[in-house]
């Protein structure tokens, strides 16, 4: 079999009611070689037997096992390491990707010679589906502009903007990812919640050359989280470790490259920037007053804050629904 041109990386989880989805979206490319790599993490329902039974048909797709649960993060790596492409895509195993998604980055960013490719996102929340303008604007001038000064605004967002930092809208260069590799290592970490943000600002600081692939569109499928589950307060510890985790690691990386002073008030608003999203979703849930003011203990620890507060105006200006979409206006996109 040839070697392919382009690997597909789907971290798989008790993914059984969207992988289906997932797989045949992606399966959509044509006219280039590539391989679909599903690394199954410790997965207790039929999300394999789903994959298999596609892989019957299919030999593009290749199954990878996790002997336990590792966390997303770790999947992607593996994924990473199994990888034979030229370029690299990931997909989380609930979304999907628009018609010939991978066709149009694969030739963007072969054709600019880019070591990143990024393309729109909409966002599926079931019942509407939108794209929400401000968070993709940056993408329009992205192919002119200085690498060292597209790292600069990556910080300069401070986490208000998710395109920036989420894997799953770009294509990268495999020789890119190989460049920093030992760096994104993080062995026995088990990473679920801002693991792209690990990712994106060690991956970021040494591309030198990026585009922006128009006409198709990255479908991010969002979910109802409301939840009255009793285990909602462990939940919300773990992901606050999770995030302790993210940010240290960053720093650490910042610090080694000699970058964390240049940057380190953006890294700083970025934390603050979180801990209040966290601070609302502790307040707007569920939970015994017993139990949020334990989550509120952890949430103070992990951003090294005396007081919670709420979100401020500024952390919502890219979340703006601006543009719903209908059936017609959707297929514009691509």
């Amino acid at each position: 079999m040839l070697k392919p041109k382009l690997s597909i990386i789907i971290p798989v989880y008790n993914s059984a009611p969207t992988i289906l989805r997932c797989l045949q979206s992606i399966m959509q490319t044509k006219y280039i070689n590539y391989e679909i790599i599903c690394v199954d993490d410790g997965s207790l329902d039929d999300s394999i037997q789903i994959i298999k039974s596609i892989a019957k048909s299919n030999k593009r797709i290749k199954i990878l096992y996790h002997n336990k649960n590792k966390g997303l993060y770790q999947a992607r790596i593996t994924g990473i390491k199994n990888a034979r492409g030229k370029y690299i895509g990931f997909v989380d195993s609930d979304d999907y990707v628009s018609p010939q998604f991978f066709n149009k980055m694969y030739n963007t960013i072969k054709k600019d010679k880019s070591d990143i490719a990024f393309a729109k996102t909409v966002i599926d929340a079931g019942n509407v589906k939108y794209i929400q303008e401000k968070s993709n604007e940056f993408l329009t001038d992205i192919k002119d502009k200085d690498a060292d000064l597209i790292y600069e605004d990556y910080w300069k967002q401070a986490g208000r903007c998710y395109t920036w930092h989420v894997v799953w809208n770009k294509v990268y260069s495999i020789k890119l990812i190989q460049d920093v590799y030992d760096n994104l290592l993080m062995p026995d970490v088990h990473l679920i919640m801002m693991e792209d943000f690990v990712f994106s600002s060690i991956i970021l600081s040494k591309a030198k050359k990026f585009s922006y692939s128009e006409n198709c569109c990255y479908y991010y499928v969002q979910s109802d989280e409301t939840s009255t589950s009793t285990k909602e307060v462990q939940k919300i510890i773990n992901n606050l470790a999770d995030i302790n985790i993210a940010f240290s690691r960053v720093r650490i990386y910042l610090e080694q490259e000699e970058l964390y002073d240049r940057y380190r008030l953006y890294y700083r608003e970025w934390q603050m920037r979180y801990s209040r999203y966290w601070m609302k979703k502790i307040v707007d849930s569920f939970m015994e007053e017993t139990d949020k003011q334990l989550c509120m203990n952890k949430l103070k620890n992990v951003f090294e804050v005396n007081d919670c507060v709420m979100p401020i105006e500024d952390d919502q200006v890219y979340y703006e629904k601006a543009i719903f979409l209908t059936e017609a206006s959707e297929r514009m996109l691509f």
